[in-house]
Parts: structure tokens; C-alpha cells; sequence
């Protein structure tokens, strides 16, 4: 029987408990008195029948027992019962109540927290086209510690590397400042991100609405512009499909906007406005970009590495 069936019936059974307990009584009353006057006919005594009979039906509770079960009382009773004597339990120590209720909330949301972190960072594939030749470029410090990269090693990498279809840089988002842009239908502060030309390439994915950067757009002196994140399109410029070509004041310069990336594209997390990083200080000191490539077909991780290694 399905659950919620067998939760029904059972809930209808308690709620008619005494009228179905009567009609039990009654029942059972009527199959013993008709099995005493069988035995009286077959000549026994009213007493020696009467005994005889109560001795072969086994005992009435047992019968009533099993009708309840069959009605769907027996289990429910049970739980009824059950709640009763924890509840009892609990008054009598309600310190050990309170140790218990938020054991079980702090266990059920940390598995929910939990469960959710893996769930966005491994259960789910990156949204990205051929996402397992995406990869993360990092140099390592004296301790072998990651770390972000320098200018000048990453443009050795680009100049000289051939593990890579693209290799690009963009601002880590602890050196990120939150900015504030006007002229969306209100002030807005949010996260901007830099990225260098290939950015996009590596990504492997193209705005929903209008283009990514030109290539002068990505020179110093370049054109300011922007691409925007479809959350922050839909929340702070009201989802207008008009919307390409609008400028928008971000940090206290004006940019126009060039495209819109598709709803679920947010890397580096938290960024809503992307412009273009039209120069990388070349220098081998300030380890300021963390840095992204797409691997050619056939490359893997390994044999990358071993190149860097030697670039």
C-alpha cells in the first residue's frame, strides 16, 4: 500500500477509534454467542459450551489486536504512544531536551552546508565547454605554496608555452575593490573584474547579448567598455534588450556596455562587470593576476606542468 494511503486510512481509523472499538465489541460478542449455540445443539451445556467456546477463540483481545493492525490503529497507536513517553522524558530532564534539539538542528545544517559546497564546487561540471581543459596557472613560492602570478612570467608563458590554446590573466577578487556604478536604475556597488584578452577564449563562452572585446579594446588606450553579468543586466538595467551601447558610470569613469554574458557565467565568483585589462605591469616582483588556460586536444595537465617548469 502506497504511504500516504496507508497514513490516511490510519489517520481515519484513530479519529473513529471508540466507534470502531464499539463495532469490534460487537462483533466479537456476536461470534461467540453463535458459536455457543452451535455447541448447545450439539448438546452441551449452556456453561460447558460457553467455556469450551471462550477456551477454542483464543482469547477476544488477540482477535481485537490483529483487527486493529489490519485497520491501520496498531501502528499509529504505537507512534501516538512512542511521542507520549519521549515527551515525558523530555519535561523530566529539559536539559538534556535543549543538548539534543540543537545537536540535531547544528548536525542537520552543517550537512545541508556542507552538502551544498560540494555540490556547487564537485557534484556539478564547470559551465564551461570542454571544461576538463580549463585549468588554474599558479606559481609557487619558497614553501611550494600557491601563489598569484607575475607579469613578466606570464607573458613567457603565452610568448613561449604550446600546451595552450589560450592563456590568460585577470584580477584576483582579494585585489578586486567593490565599485560603484551609476546610471543603472540605481547606484550599485558591485565587484569588477580585469581580464586580459584571451580571457574569453579560455572560458570557452561568448556573451548572450551583443560581443566580448576587440582586440584594441584590450591595448593600452583602448575604448572603456564593459560586459555585464546576466543577474546584474536583469536586476539593475530591468532585463532591456536596448541595452548595448548604454554607458554606465563605473568608478568614476564611463564605460559602455558591449555585451551581456548568459545566465549562469560568473567566474571569478561574485564578479557582475568585466572590463578588459589593457596592460599587464611586466615586471617579475608584484604577483598580482591569477592566471587561466585552456589546454590544447590531446595535452594533459602533466605535460603542461613539465613545460612551465622549463619555460
Amino acid at each position: 500500500m502506497l504511504p500516504m494511503r496507508w497514513l490516511s486510512r490510519s489517520g481515519r481509523a484513530l479519529w473513529q477509534r471508540n466507534r470502531m472499538e464499539r463495532e469490534m465489541d460487537e462483533e466479537m460478542r456476536l461470534h461467540l454467542e453463535m458459536e455457543i449455540e452451535d455447541r448447545v445443539r450439539a448438546g452441551m451445556s449452556p456453561r460447558e459450551a460457553r467455556r469450551t467456546a471462550l477456551r477454542d477463540f483464543g482469547g477476544i483481545e488477540r482477535f481485537k489486536e490483529e483487527a486493529r493492525e489490519i485497520r491501520g490503529i496498531g501502528a499509529i497507536e504505537d507512534l501516538r504512544q512512542d511521542a507520549r513517553f519521549t515527551v515525558r522524558t523530555l519535561r523530566k530532564n529539559p536539559g538534556f531536551a535543549l543538548v539534543a534539539v540543537l545537536t540535531l538542528a547544528l548536525g542537520i545544517g552543517a550537512n545541508t552546508a556542507v552538502f551544498s559546497v560540494v555540490d556547487g564546487t564537485l557534484l556539478r561540471p564547470l559551465p564551461y565547454p570542454e571544461a576538463d581543459r580549463v585549468v588554474r596557472v599558479q606559481e609557487l613560492d619558497g614553501n611550494g605554496s600557491p601563489m598569484p602570478v607575475t607579469g613578466g612570467n606570464f607573458e613567457d608563458w603565452r610568448e613561449m608555452s604550446r600546451s595552450f590554446e589560450a592563456i590568460a590573466v585577470y584580477t584576483p577578487p582579494e585585489f578586486t575593490p567593490m565599485m560603484t556604478v551609476l546610471g543603472a536604475n540605481e547606484a550599485v556597488r558591485t565587484r569588477a573584474t580585469w581580464v586580459t584578452a584571451d580571457f574569453w577564449r579560455v572560458m570557452g563562452v561568448a556573451p548572450a547579448l551583443g560581443r566580448s572585446f576587440v582586440t584594441e579594446e584590450t591595448l593600452p588606450g583602448g575604448a572603456s567598455v564593459m560586459l555585464v553579468s546576466d543577474s546584474f543586466w536583469r536586476t539593475h538595467l530591468g532585463g532591456d534588450m536596448d541595452v548595448l551601447g548604454r554607458v554606465l558610470d563605473l568608478g568614476g569613469e564611463p564605460h559602455e556596455i558591449v555585451g551581456v554574458m548568459p545566465a549562469g557565467f560568473g567566474y571569478p565568483a561574485a564578479t557582475a562587470v568585466w572590463m578588459p585589462h589593457q596592460e599587464v605591469y611586466p615586471g617579475r616582483m608584484g604577483h598580482n593576476y591569477d592566471a587561466v588556460g585552456r589546454l590544447k586536444a590531446g595535452i594533459d595537465p602533466a605535460e603542461a606542468q613539465r613545460e612551465l617548469s622549463l619555460v
